[in-house]
Order: C-alpha cells, then structure tokens, then sequence
C-alpha cells in the first residue's frame, strides 16, 4: 500500500512538472516575447492599429545607431504618417503625419501672430516647452516651424500662418538613439 502511495506520489509530481513546463513554454513565452517585431506582418499589424483605416505604403528594416528598427509608411486620406518601431520590443519610437503639400493651399488673409501660434503648439502638446518657432516659406507657403519639448519626447510641429491650420505633426523618444541594447 505505502509502495502504491509512493508510486501515485511520483506520478502526480512528474504529472505536475509536466504542466508547469507546459504552461511556461506554451504560455508565458508568448506573453514575454509577445512584443518582439520578427517579421513584416507583425509590424504591419502594430501601424494598422496606431493608424487605423490607413494603407500601408512601405516598411523597410533598419538599424540606427546599432538598434534594429522597423520603418514604416501609412496613407490615409490626404496624410502620410511615418512611424519607427524598435524590432526588439516593439516599442513606438517616433510617429509622425503631413498633409501631402498638393492639398495645403497658400491661403488668404492676414498672417496669424507668433503668440497665437504659440497658444496653438500648447493646445497640441499641453504642458510642453517650446524650444523654437520660426516663419519660414515652403512650397509657397507661409508656415510657422515649431519645436517643443515635454518629457521624454521632442515634438515638431507645422502650423499654416495664415489659417493656423497644423500642417505637420511628429514627436520621436529623445534618448532612444542612444540607447544600447
């Protein structure tokens, strides 16, 4: 009987180290590596979520400053974003959008003020620092340049000067690039 018990003690044990690695190989290792970008799919995936309804244009593979990453281009409706993903975790390293310069229109009017362009790039990123504005011209447009800081993140920005309309729009983690993995 104890030789019995032993037995169905030894079988249960192996029974149960048999499901703990079950569960740990089948399991947790997806939940851990979940986030790894491996393949062009995976990354697409990520994009058509940030950007949902847009189409995917291109995703190149890159290594910036030694850190693999995934280079994407969307499209939707009269934007094209741009979005870089860090291949070992999957991480959104910068994302931007434009407008695509054939519907930005040179405008009428009075050029807007410095400062109510200024109260425009709070508006965008609330609580950021402006490093930077300028009035430039682009593609025979009036556009007022903004760079902005908060936290981890260094915003530009693109403003119409005369409608105040935002233009462009991207923010990349500032330290990421030098970053060693």
């Amino acid at each position: 009987m104890k030789k019995r018990m032993k037995k169905n003690n030894i079988w249960m044990a192996v029974i149960l180290i048999a499901c703990f690695a079950f569960t740990n190989v089948f399991c947790f290792s997806n939940t851990v590596f979940a986030k790894r970008l491996s393949t062009v799919r995976q990354v697409e995936k990520l994009a058509k979520k940030k950007v949902a309804g847009a189409r995917v244009l291109e995703i190149e593979k890159d290594r910036e400053n030694g850190v693999l990453v995934y280079e994407v281009q969307l499209r939707k409706g009269k934007k094209e974003y741009d979005l870089v993903y860090r291949a070992s975790n999957g991480k959104l390293m910068e994302y931007g959008w434009e407008f695509d310069s054939w519907y930005v229109k040179r405008g009428t009017g009075k050029i807007i003020s410095m400062s109510k362009c200024k109260k425009l790039a709070k508006k965008q990123v609330s609580n950021g620092r402006i490093n930077s504005i300028a009035k430039k011209r682009e593609d025979g447009v009036e556009v007022y340049k903004v760079k902005m800081q908060k936290g981890g993140k260094a915003y530009e920005m693109e403003f119409h000067a005369r409608t105040g309309k935002l233009l462009k729009y991207e923010w990349e983690l500032v330290t990421w690039k030098q970053e060693i993995f």
